[in-house]
């Protein structure tokens, strides 16, 4: 069975700003974008932080500037402690 699921074309726009709770944890994701050369590196950022303000997740993705229809995941890392609660999968839903 192959799964297709599409983008969430908003985070390919450089002004795109979120923030969510989810079971008592805040996700904030931004996107951004960076000239080089002809061109333009779209990437969306999501951290995930405790209600103290302790950062515990973080996962960066790259949009390819000439496919709107993929996007790959550069780096995702939840604490140790916080593993197993979903907390990678809620990142990814921003993509």
């Amino acid at each position: 069975m192959k799964i297709s699921e599409l983008i969430n074309p908003q985070t390919r726009t450089p002004d795109f700003k979120d923030e969510t709770e989810i079971n008592g944890l805040t996700y904030r994701a931004h996107a951004e974008q960076e000239k080089i050369g002809a061109h333009t590196l779209y990437q969306l950022f999501v951290r995930v932080y405790t209600p103290k303000g302790t950062e515990i997740g973080q996962a960066w993705f790259t949009l390819p500037n000439t496919d709107d229809k993929s996007m790959t995941c550069s780096f995702v890392n939840v604490h140790e402690e916080y593993r197993k609660a979903g907390i990678a999968k809620n990142m990814y839903a921003y993509a």
